[in-house]
This record gives C-alpha cells, structure tokens and sequence, in this order.
C-alpha cells in the first residue's frame, strides 16, 4: 500500500517549481532521490527491499522528443508501445527492449539510477551516453543493477 501524505497544492506545487529550477540549472539530483540512495544504503524498509522480485518480462527505452519512457512489460513490447501510443498524439520510437527474469526490480533500479534526470513521471532526459549504457545492457547487467538497491539478503545471484 504506498504512503499518501496530505499537503497543500500551494505547497505541492511550490515544491515542484523548486525542483524543476534546479534540475534544469544544475542538473542536481533531487531531495527525492537523495534520501532514495540514503535508504537503500542502509538497507532500511525500502520499496525494492520488500517488493516480490517481480515476473519475468521486458524492460523497454521509449523516445519522445528530448525524453525517454524507461517501462516494464509482461506482454509484448509491441503491445505495450501499442497502449502508449493511443493516448499519445505524437510518434513514439522504441529505441531499446529487453527480456529481464524480474521486470519490476529492474524499473525500480533504472527509475533510481537515473533519477537525476527524470521529467515527469517515467519520462526522463537522459544524454546519449545514458542511452547508450541502457541499451548495451546484458538481462545480467540489469539484476547487477537492481543488486546495488537492494539488501545483501534479497540480492540476485547473476552469472
């Protein structure tokens, strides 16, 4: 069940210029993330430390304009793309898939890692090298990746 914390929208909403503004000036990873990072190296009851490892599917890279959709499926990609693109008006591209043993853990980690570029939601600016490292991605690779968030007693056995 997540947490749900009550704010005021003016609060919500001054929270979000501050963010934005520094993001987009200093490329700064938020005060989200930085406390994501804090607990995952404590190894505290963290979202990746409880969650079940999750089913076997795809982790896909979705290009819009600037932005790319990191995303999970247990369909076909194709599938999945087909679903985005309904409520889209504009082209989307898959620019990377891959077949992973724990979908979910997987997102979870690359939301994580790459958290200092995110836009809005699972949209994230990422540069071309970031790209470039999602896409020449092992299914290895990625559990390697979800290891370095997840305790010692839920880590993945890679290799």
């Amino acid at each position: 069940m997540p947490l749900i914390i009550i704010t005021s929208p003016e609060r919500i909403a001054q929270r979000q210029a501050v963010r934005k503004s520094l993001r987009e000036r200093y490329k700064l990873r938020t005060a989200s993330t930085a406390v994501a990072e804090r607990i995952a190296k404590e190894n505290s009851a963290w979202p990746l430390a409880t969650a079940s490892l999750g089913a076997p599917g795809f982790i896909y890279l979705i290009k819009l304009d600037d932005f790319y959709k990191i995303g999970r499926t247990v369909t076909s990609v194709e599938m999945r793309i087909g679903n985005l693109q309904s409520a889209c008006p504009y082209k989307l591209k898959l620019v990377h898939s891959s077949p992973v043993k724990a979908s979910l853990i997987v997102e979870q980690a690359l939301h994580l890692e790459y958290a200092r570029f995110r836009g809005q939601g699972e949209w994230f600016k990422l540069p071309k090298c970031c790209v470039a490292d999602i896409k020449q991605m092992s299914p290895d690779d990625y559990l390697i990746l979800a290891n370095k968030y997840l305790p010692e007693s839920r880590r993945f056995t890679v290799g």
